[in-house]
């Protein structure tokens, strides 16, 4: 065995360190689900010292309610901040209308409900979103339609939450 393939104290660190914050965010998942928001926030928080994003992806100009009112719901129970993720392969004028547009109400809507919430447009399809993950640098969870959830499967190293929509 060459040295080279011993992993470092420092990565075995990270590793247990990732580890843990996926068994928080499992656990902050499964309370949000039941409704248990004080224990979801207490699970999701813990550990961690900056704000924390949910970003919910759709690959067209308009949301679905199904998928717009669960990533919502889901920040507001965590105690989130919300953006919506736009992709598009081409973001012409008419597209970029579109989607502000549809983005509105949403943004609205958690506006309303005390959720920070921002709309945003990337170049690109579903291997977008690792990049887009990796320059937000604070996203913690991923909400996108269960069909689209399949491209992002290795992709990332934070949860990935389909809806069927």
């Amino acid at each position: 065995m060459s040295v080279k393939n011993i992993p470092s104290p420092l990565s075995l660190k990270g590793m247990a360190r990732l580890r843990e914050r996926m068994d928080d965010l499992s656990e902050a998942l499964a309370y949000a689900d039941a409704g248990e928001t004080d224990l979801a926030r207490e699970a999701y928080t813990r550990g961690s010292g900056h704000p924390r994003v949910v970003l919910a992806v759709s690959r067209h100009e308009h949301w679905s309610r199904e998928l717009a009112a669960s990533a919502l719901g889901l920040a507001q129970r965590l105690g989130d901040a919300l953006v919506l993720l736009n992709l598009t392969p081409r973001p012409d004028r008419a597209f970029i209308s579109r989607a502000d547009s549809a983005a509105e109400p949403w943004l609205r809507r958690a506006s309303a409900e005390g959720v920070p919430a921002r709309h945003h447009i990337q170049p690109g399809g579903m291997d977008a979103v690792s990049d887009v993950v990796r320059d937000m640098g604070r996203v913690d969870m991923v909400i996108c339609a269960l069909r689209d959830g399949v491209r992002l499967r290795g992709q990332l190293s934070i949860p990935v939450y389909c809806v069927r929509v």
